[in-house]
Order: structure tokens, then C-alpha cells, then sequence
């Protein structure tokens, strides 16, 4: 009986501290950040371009992916085809309302593009991102996916996307998009290492190569 008591005991005290490491976790809303890193080697200053590259590809996602995320299909679409080289994206600050062109591209429907480059982050420490879009978006730095949002949708925003920048530089960036039919956004907006409010990451900390 006595052993039956100090297991039941044992697991209460177990399930408690399970509980209390919950609660920290709510309250203070920790969450571990990813760690990212600049290239190597950092780009020649002299090679840079403004702005990010684009490739547009175009389709109705949602019909191309049937069961399946339909940020995918895009994704399977590159697989096959080149897409068309676009006028390079100043920044990732973009809504527009029904009927108006996607991003830089030449339609304002059934738009998907393949964004690269890179974004540089002026000094170490801990940065918070957010990421709003309308419809899909897989946005990746680094080499690492930071964010899914798979599907059609209204203008969204992620959670806050918690990265840890060693040092200084140029990082690698990459996102899928895609615009079905309607309004469309996607913007990433940041604060750094020293807080304060979120605004949109400035045009001059991207740039690309190709």
C-alpha cells in the first residue's frame, strides 16, 4: 500500500512539474530561437543588385495540389519548369487590392514566384520577425524554414519568429508565394537586438547577386 502511495505520489510530482514548466513557457512566451548565420564567404559589395530576385510562375495552386498543401504544388511546378526571370522585388512590403498586379509581375491572378537573395542583419543578437501574407508563403533564411502558412488565405500574420544572429552579414534568403485570385500581401516586417516597435525591414538590407 505504501509503495502504491509513493508511485501515485511520484507521478503527481511529475505531472506538476510538467505543468509549472507549461506555465513559464505561456507567461514569458519563450521560445527558442533559431540560430542563423551570414554566408561564406559575404558577397563583394560590388556584386550586389538591390532588391531581391524573382522567378513568376503561374497556375491555380489550389486545383494543382488536390489533397494537398498547395504551396507544394508551386514548389513541384519549379521542379519542371523555369519560370520567368521578373523585375527584382525593392523590398517585401507588398499589399494590393483585387485586380491589381501581383509583386512585380504583369497579372493580378494565379501568380506564383520563386524569391531569392539575401537580407542583412546590421548587428549580433536576437531579432523578432513577422511574417504577413495573402494567400501561401514558405519563407526560409538561412537554409532553414522559418514559416509555413500552405494555403489560401486572407492577410495573415505569423507567430513572431524568434532568430539569433552570430554575427553581423548578409544571411540567404528564399519564399515561395503564391496569389490565387483577390487581395494579396506579403510583407516581413522585424525588430532587432534593441527592441522597439515592428516596421517593415528597409530596402536597403536586401540585395542579390543573380
Amino acid at each position: 500500500m505504501q509503495k502504491r502511495k509513493a508511485g501515485r505520489t511520484s507521478a503527481l510530482m511529475v505531472i506538476m512539474a510538467g505543468l509549472f514548466v507549461l506555465g513559464i513557457y505561456f507567461v514569458t512566451g519563450a521560445v527558442r530561437a533559431t540560430d542563423i548565420a551570414p554566408i561564406e564567404p559575404q558577397p563583394q559589395e560590388d556584386a550586389l543588385k538591390p532588391g531581391l530576385a524573382v522567378k513568376y510562375y503561374y497556375g491555380d495552386y489550389r486545383d494543382m495540389a488536390g489533397d494537398g498543401a498547395q504551396i507544394e504544388a508551386l514548389y513541384e511546378q519549379m521542379k519542371s519548369e523555369d519560370g520567368g526571370e521578373g523585375e527584382p522585388l525593392p523590398d517585401l512590403n507588398y499589399k494590393t487590392g483585387e485586380g491589381r498586379n501581383v509583386l512585380t509581375s504583369k497579372f493580378g491572378k494565379f501568380v506564383g514566384a520563386h524569391i531569392t537573395g539575401f537580407i542583412r542583419f546590421p548587428e549580433a543578437g536576437d531579432y523578432t520577425l513577422v511574417m504577413t501574407s495573402n494567400d501561401g508563403v514558405r519563407f526560409t533564411l538561412d537554409g532553414k524554414m522559418l514559416h509555413e502558412d500552405p494555403d489560401v488565405h486572407p492577410d495573415r500574420d505569423s507567430e513572431p519568429l524568434e532568430v539569433s544572429v552570430a554575427k553581423p552579414g548578409w544571411v540567404a534568403l528564399e519564399i515561395g508565394y503564391f496569389q490565387r485570385k483577390g487581395s494579396a500581401a506579403l510583407v516581413l516586417k522585424w525588430k532587432g537586438p534593441s527592441g522597439g516597435d515592428f516596421a517593415p525591414v528597409p530596402a536597403e538590407h536586401y540585395a542579390h547577386t543573380e
